[in-house]
């Protein structure tokens, strides 16, 4: 189980810096806004895939965590916009 654990780390360590990397790609509104919907796709099919394999109550956090990343970039990218 420990080295499922670790899989699951490693895997949402990749989630987390395509979602880091991606919003560095951001300079406008409209690519903001494709930003935040392809990025919502992905947690979206996260969420999809786990509850399929009986494990979204495993990864819950990390989802959470995605999304919260995602938030925080968000805000970052607008401000970065708006200056």
């Amino acid at each position: 189980m420990n080295n499922y654990n670790n899989n699951l780390d490693d895997e949402f360590e990749v989630f987390k810096k395509a979602i880091y990397e991606f919003s560095k790609t951001v300079k406008n509104d409209i690519q903001l806004q494709i930003y935040v919907s392809e990025t919502r796709k992905y947690i979206e099919f996260l969420i999809t895939y786990y509850l399929r394999l009986g494990k979204l109550d495993e990864v819950r956090d990390r989802i959470n965590e995605l999304d919260m990343i995602l938030l925080k970039e968000i805000e970052n990218i607008e401000n970065k916009i708006n200056r």
